[in-house]
């Protein structure tokens, strides 16, 4: 079984992930950001590596979807790919979700905006 938790940056989805692992036995699914090759530069210039890191997140999040399609367990992502188009088009302009935003604990997402976190793409 595959479930996934959808949301905008800095909503808590990693955080539910692992709280639900814990609670119920199932195995957690996280989105690396250790070893992107993007994610600094892309918080260095948008709007020159988000095409690149947009790419590198869609090979990795269908490699997730294959993996996950061969197995058995219950596992419980932080991110896939079905939610991509429909995140990046959803409004999260509350100042509570740029606070959020900026106490991430991902040292790429340090430097992030208070008015990054809280715009969207056109959709």
């Amino acid at each position: 079984m595959h479930i996934a938790i959808a949301g905008n940056i800095g909503s808590g989805k990693t955080t539910l992930t692992k709280m639900l692992a814990a609670h119920y036995g199932w195995i957690p699914k996280f989105e690396s950001v250790d070893f992107n090759p993007y994610l600094s530069d892309f918080y260095e210039d948008m709007a020159r590596w988000s095409f690149n890191l947009q790419i590198y997140f869609l090979n990795k999040r269908f490699k997730d979807v294959v993996d996950i399609s061969k197995t058995d367990d219950i596992i419980i992502q932080d991110r896939t790919i079905y939610e991509d188009a429909r995140i990046s088009t959803c409004s999260s302009t509350s100042a509570a979700a740029s606070r959020i935003s900026l106490r991430r604990s991902r040292s790429a997402a340090a430097s992030m905006s208070a008015a990054y976190a809280s715009t969207t793409l056109p959709g």
